[in-house]
């Protein structure tokens, strides 16, 4: 995943600014050489998981790129936080019906969400660059002023949206957003939202940009998941 959105965001950088268009051809090409790029690094990844507005867990790992694009993980701290204290009786909440999740559910959860990362962390360049043939750049958000937005379908699942936010002055990657489900029953829906930076401690021309923080906003059921992310000390592997 976290080469996968630097290259999206790469292969569509303008040359020169400020005419950006999808490249089919390098996009695929870019995933590849993103990929063998972050492999030579790991990096300290904090995530917090919450259901239904209440926080369930908290851990922090090292990481490290595997070739195929997946996290090669290993666990620093793990803390599982305890049931949310029910609410005062004269809270206009309490009278609301509040789902109960059941004792397995913050690990079904934290799976679910991990497997629609997977998903795209693991995408084949060839799929990337079929992608590309069908995105396209829009008219600028006016929420996001002085940035540049690409827009394509279909990229992990058939109906899903990815929209791509460029820096208009230097062509540099800033943000990425993605609509789709959690699986591919089209049931539950899901957002993730990435918010991409150079980092300046690794000397690199182009310089290497990275995902600093992810967000993840889907729904199990009755219950609303949101998972959050935020790597730091980028350092060499291994």
């Amino acid at each position: 995943m976290f080469a996968l959105f630097t290259a999206l965001a790469l292969a569509v950088a303008p040359t020169p600014p400020p005419t950006p268009q999808p490249d089919p051809a390098g996009m695929g090409a870019a995933l590849r050489k993103e990929r063998e790029a972050l492999s030579a690094f790991q990096w300290r990844l904090a995530t917090k998981l919450t259901v239904n507005d209440a926080l369930r867990l908290e851990k922090t790992e090292n990481v490290h790129l595997a070739p195929g694009g997946a996290l090669e993980r290993r666990v620093l701290t793990f803390e599982r936080k305890p049931e949310p204290p029910p609410l005062p009786e004269d809270d206009p909440r309490a009278r609301l019906p509040r789902p109960t999740p059941k004792p397995d559910d913050d690990e079904r959860f934290e799976n679910a969400a991990q497997a629609l990362m997977d998903l795209y962390a693991t995408l084949p360049a060839e799929r990337v660059s079929e992608w590309a043939k069908a995105a396209s750049l829009k008219p600028p958000d006016p929420d996001r002023p002085g940035l540049l937005r690409v827009m394509g379908r279909g990229l992990g699942r058939p109906q899903d949206d990815v929209t791509l936010f460029l820096d208009q002055a230097t062509g540099l990657p800033k943000e990425i957003e993605i609509k789709t489900t959690v699986d591919a029953r089209i049931r539950e829906i899901a957002f993730l939202r990435i918010s991409l930076e150079a980092v300046s401690e690794v000397k690199r021309d182009p310089p290497l940009i990275v995902p600093r923080h992810i967000f993840l906003n889907m729904t199990k059921g009755s219950h609303r998941v949101k998972l959050e992310m935020e790597t730091s000390d980028y350092r060499p592997w291994p």
